[in-house]
């Protein structure tokens, strides 16, 4: 698959899958946290978009023969405290 093809795929196929993923782990740490009376300055998730996801695919020194199952930071949940 060209770098075209695979930022396609991403973009109809799992960027939808992750938002999801990342909204739901949000959900289950604020749960975990509030059932220990922890309360977090902020809890954010997010995918990672189809433009930083060709950077990284295309960036100088990076080579991937498979990005959409090599590169492991599609989806990022933060917790500030």
């Amino acid at each position: 698959m060209n770098l075209d093809q695979e930022i396609s795929k991403y973009v109809t196929e799992l960027q939808p899958l992750y938002k999801r993923f990342a909204s739901k782990i949000q959900e289950l740490i604020c749960s975990i946290l509030g059932a220990k009376h922890i309360t977090p300055h902020s809890v954010t998730s997010r995918e990672k978009t189809a433009t930083s996801l060709k950077e990284k695919m295309t960036r100088e020194g990076k080579s991937y023969e498979q990005p959409l199952q090599e590169i492991t930071d599609l989806v990022w949940c933060i917790i500030n405290n």
